[in-house]
């Protein structure tokens, strides 16, 4: 007939309806019309023929299916108006075992239920050995992390463990994860691609491993297994070498030994008895011969008291004789310069020439003179011993300095005349203004007042003239001062 609410003319007589909703429960009955009563209206109370889920899980976010529909809402999830009765519900969450429950619902109540999903998944403990610090990958994929370590998370079912590390052979295994029982920790064991040398060689020798320097002195380092060149090198030494078959978990101890390269230095002096130095260090009196000494250039150093030193440079030769002979002199040769150069150079009285020059001294002590036009002579003492300085350098005052000190003095003096004779003009001008002030309003002694103006007035012409005289005195000092300061640069 329609839907409610219902409104329609009838005949008069009785009737028979039925109502029916969806999620109610029908209602019949039946209704008697007639004229007299007029219109009517009747009410009718659907009771309802459903109720409501509230569903929780733990993790939470789990994918719910109900009575085969997927719904658009995760957990936790509350329903909209459920058909009282009996429905099926699927909790699906990635790496979890899914769970399918029944629940009844009932009229116009709300039905509470809380899941736990249980993992499909193990945590694994992995390590290595004899060494830890492996790369790990799983099932192909690198994990970033280095053994011992836990690899979280894994689906149940089979993976492939993979484990790398230096100076090891590549190891991978199987396993399989099932998260009903704990998964036992995996320690993998890897073979090693090396063995090991120690190598022991003299002191500052550089240590070569296949022509690649590795360090200086003793050295200890894994190396993979295979034909291997050993070598150490030493400046002024024969290299030593050795060539070796390392197999692997071998440990093999190697000596090399660079033999030094020498010759022989062969000295003689007169007089005899000298001290050596050879770079530096002591090696004996002379006469001697100085074997097994390393080729190369040195600094030769021989000392004997009463007479100068003698330094000289020498080379030793692979399998030779360096000789030396040397006479001792109490003579050194010593070099004399000057600030500025060319001045006469006399030594205990005895010209010897210009600087910059050289003369041989007898060892003791000598006096020392300079000279040189427009400046003052130089004298000084030397005392010339073996370790004396081998040069000298003197630096000489000219005569013109004397008088540019005077002008700058005489400059000065004329200035703070200058200054004064100022200061004493300001003052009398000072005072010839207040006795012509007082001169004005005077009723007596005008007269003597008078003389005190002109007077005042006197001297301060007098002063201002003094000291304009003494101040271009002063700047005439300075143009001369200047003037030979010039001629001395």
């Amino acid at each position: 007939m329609g839907l409610t609410p219902f409104n329609n003319e009838m005949k008069e007589g009785k009737y028979n309806y039925r109502i029916t909703k969806d999620m109610y429960y029908p209602e019949a009955g039946t209704f008697e019309l007639k004229a007299s009563a007029g219109k009517l209206v009747k009410n009718i109370k659907l009771r309802p023929n459903f109720g409501f889920a509230e569903i929780n899980s733990t993790p939470n976010g789990a994918q719910i299916t109900m009575d085969g529909i997927v719904q658009s809402d995760i957990t936790p999830f509350k329903s909209k108006k459920l058909k009282s009765g009996t429905h099926t519900i699927n909790l699906n969450f990635p790496m979890y075992h899914p769970v399918t429950i029944s629940i009844e619902i009932k009229d116009n109540e709300t039905a509470k239920i809380d899941v736990t999903l249980n993992p499909a998944f193990d945590d694994i403990y992995v390590s290595t050995k004899p060494e830890s610090d492996a790369d790990v990958t799983v099932d192909g994929q690198p994990t970033n992390l280095k053994t011992p370590c836990l690899i979280p998370k894994l689906p149940d079912g089979e993976h492939t463990i993979t484990v790398r590390r230096q100076w090891y052979e590549p190891k991978t295994i199987k396993i399989k994860i099932n998260s009903a029982i704990k998964s036992e920790p995996v320690n993998i064991a890897m073979k090693p691609t090396f063995g090991i040398i120690n190598i022991t060689t003299v002191k500052d020798a550089d240590v070569y491993i296949d022509n690649q320097k590795m360090a200086t002195g003793n050295y200890s380092c894994r190396i993979l297994s295979g034909l291997h060149t050993f070598e150490t090198k030493k400046d002024k030494h024969t290299n030593d070498s050795k060539k070796i078959e390392i197999q692997i978990s071998d440990t093999i101890n190697i000596t090399l030994t660079p033999k030094p390269i020498t010759g022989e230095i062969k000295i003689v002096t007169q007089p005899i008895e000298a001290d050596i130095l050879l770079d530096n260090e002591k090696r004996g009196t002379t006469p001697i011969t100085l074997h097994n000494v390393l080729i190369g250039n040195y600094t030769l150093k021989l000392s004997k008291s009463g007479y100068a030193d003698i330094i000289k440079p020498i080379a030793v030769h692979e399998n030779k004789t360096t000789e030396i002979k040397e006479n001792f002199s109490n003579v050194r040769e010593i070099s004399f310069s000057s600030k500025p150069i060319n001045a006469e150079l006399y030594i205990d009285a005895k010209y010897i020439g210009v600087t910059t020059c050289i003369s041989n001294l007898t060892l003791g002590k000598h006096n020392i003179m300079l000279k040189l036009i427009d400046y003052e002579d130089y004298i000084t003492k030397i005392d010339v011993d073996n370790f004396s300085p081998i040069s000298y350098d003197f630096v000489m005052r000219s005569d013109l300095a004397k008088e540019v000190e005077k002008y700058k003095i005489k400059k000065k003096v004329w200035f703070t005349l200058g200054a004064i004779s100022i200061a004493g003009a300001g003052f009398t001008a000072i005072s010839a203004n207040t006795f012509y002030n007082n001169y004005k309003t005077a009723t007596t002694d005008a007269t003597n007042l008078h003389k005190q103006v002109q007077i005042c007035d006197m001297l301060t012409y007098s002063l201002t003239g003094v000291a304009t005289v003494c101040l271009i005195t002063s700047l005439i000092n300075k143009a001369k001062q200047k003037k030979i300061q010039r001629k001395i640069q």
